[in-house]
């Protein structure tokens, strides 16, 4: 088996208080409390100090206006940004950001504007205040079945509008799905998301993601695909049920030779309560053979329903799309150009696979309808087939006629161009 070099995107992190593990001047590149970011976000504190930026809370402000509900704001550091193209920092960091404008949905936390300030570049993103999966399963202890279903089945919806946009996550943990205050899931932190293109930002040999969480596929031959988001979501199903991740307790080499060769043991053997079908579900998503692995999430979201039983979250998720709605509308009163700033050309400067004879999937998810045909009167469309007919006796005629010119000669054997273009398949 190949050695590989683990980059998890939680060691490149450090708690706040603590810049000095990033350097003497670290301190320096923090905004203090109440300053005002483009004149409409006033930060009330840092949340995070990373490697790559800072995370602030910020209150959403206009002068005169009591202050608005709480937004994030994600800066680059300075010195990442002054060196620009040059460092994979800053190619990653925009990568992340044309990940996120991508998507559009209550169960994926929200961008909300790209930031230019004071020298830095950023965006801003809706808060999300009521902790994470993570915290949740450590608080409380592994979830009750129909609970866990439930949140399996928001989560699933969240991660198929991801794929629908063409974005694969890769790092779909407990960790990476935030909790309102009434625990409805939003999937967050597209910094290593893949879109299938770019620029190889990662080492040969070198693995990004959060090891219990990868896919065996990924591990043994560097292949990513929509189904290694799905087998996340059967390792977030296990966790959530028992309170464990799948082979927990191995050391990474270890680890990763057990996903690659064997299959978790039975859930119930952690937590007896599990129902049958609810733990085929969950194998199934963790399954090493892609062919026996969910093949989308549409298909993983309608084994969670069928679970269920029956629609009763479709309340939940309409109460969701219209608090995401809400807040846009809400934003959108500081006339911040949303919108605009929503098609923001940024290059999806993304990874290379690792294994160069394996590629993602490409098959399209949605193509744009083409409803001019639908349009046109019957009068119209008759006339340009009499016309397409027209022009073909015309074009056999010519032949016909080169074909008999001159001594008698006949041009055999040769071929007939015609106008390929309908039989090129369109790869989107």
């Amino acid at each position: 088996m190949a050695n590989y070099v683990i980059k998890d995107p939680d060691d490149i992190s450090v708690e706040v208080g603590q810049p000095s593990a990033l350097g003497p001047d670290s301190d320096k590149a923090l905004f203090a409390e109440g300053t005002v970011i483009n004149s409409i976000y006033r930060v009330v504190r840092c949340l995070e100090f990373g490697r790559m930026g800072v995370v602030y809370l910020c209150e959403l402000i206009e002068e005169g206006v009591a202050p608005f509900p709480h937004v994030v704001v994600k800066m680059l550091h300075r010195a990442i940004a002054d060196e620009g193209e040059s460092n994979p920092t800053f190619l990653r960091f925009y990568r992340e950001v044309d990940a996120a404008f991508r998507i559009a949905h209550p169960n994926v936390v929200s961008p909300l504007q790209f930031i230019h300030y004071d020298g830095q570049i950023g965006y801003s993103m809706e808060y999300v205040g009521g902790g994470n999966l993570a915290q949740l399963i450590l608080a409380d202890g592994p979830l009750q079945e129909r609970e866990a279903i439930q949140m399996l089945e928001l989560i699933s919806r969240g991660v198929e509008a991801i794929h629908r946009a063409g974005v694969i996550h890769r790092d779909l943990k407990p960790e990476n799905v935030l909790l309102t205050d009434d625990r409805r899931p939003k999937i967050a932190d597209f910094g290593v998301a893949y879109s299938g293109s770019g620029q190889r930002l990662t080492g040969k040999g070198s693995i990004v993601g959060t090891l219990p969480y990868m896919s065996p596929e990924y591990l043994e031959k560097g292949l990513i695909t929509r189904q290694g988001d799905i087998y996340a979501v059967g390792a977030i199903a296990y966790e959530l049920v028992t309170g464990f991740s799948p082979f927990s307790g191995l050391g990474p080499c270890e680890m990763i030779e057990a996903k690659i060769s064997r299959t978790p043991i039975d859930p119930r053997e952690k937590n007896s309560s599990l129902s049958s079908a609810f733990v085929l579900v969950i194998m199934k998503a963790l399954s090493r053979d892609l062919g026996g692995r969910f093949r989308t999430a549409a298909e993983c979201n309608t084994a969670f329903r069928e679970l269920l039983g029956h629609s009763s979250l479709s309340r939940s998720f309409e109460t969701g799309a219209e608090d995401a709605e809400n807040n846009l509308q809400q934003f959108e009163k500081f006339d911040l150009e949303r919108d605009s700033n929503k098609t923001l050309t940024v290059d999806p400067l993304n990874e290379e696979p690792s294994d160069p004879d394996v590629r993602p999937e490409s098959e399209p998810y949605q193509l744009a309808a083409d409803t001019e045909s639908t349009s046109q009167s019957p009068i119209l469309n008759w006339t340009r087939l009499f016309m397409v007919i027209l022009g073909t006796l015309f074009a056999f005629a010519i032949l016909w006629l080169w074909g008999s010119r001159g001594n008698g000669r006949q041009l055999k054997g040769l071929p007939v161009i015609v106008d390929a273009a309908p039989f090129l398949e369109i790869n989107c």
